[in-house]
């Protein structure tokens, strides 16, 4: 898979696969990218009630070499955004649609070398099932 994803087919697989449960998506997409990428994907989960064991991931951010991509589910709904990070500070902060972002975090991940190939593959794999 050494060829850029399409962006067209990145977005028809996103919507094909969040058009049903959104949590269920953000939960997937964590179990794939947590080992992928270990030391650039934070997973931030909460108790699914006050007294519930239950975690539910409510938010995955990426570190990049120019950022910061978070995608995170709140009342039902995915917000996107990429933070432009200069030495650990962060300067600016824009909110993307979510096909954008898994395309901007798609290539990311390709730019970064051949030993996150698996990563590319991984998210690939999780949109097209």
């Amino acid at each position: 898979m050494g060829a850029d994803i399409d962006p067209f087919d990145l977005s028809a697989a996103y919507l094909r696969r969040a058009q049903g449960d959104l949590q269920a998506f953000m939960e997937g997409l964590a179990a794939r990218l947590e080992p992928a990428l270990p030391d650039a994907v934070a997973v931030t989960r909460k108790r699914k009630g006050l007294f519930s064991s239950e975690m539910r991931t409510t938010a995955i951010a990426v570190t990049t070499s120019v950022g910061l991509l978070t995608l995170s589910i709140d009342g039902g709904r995915l917000a996107a955004t990429r933070t432009s990070v200069v030495r650990g500070v962060a300067i600016g902060s824009k909110a993307m649609t979510v096909p954008d972002w898994l395309d901007e975090l798609s290539r990311s991940i390709g730019t970064t070398g051949l030993a996150t190939e698996e990563a590319r593959a991984s998210l690939y794999a999780f949109l097209v099932s």
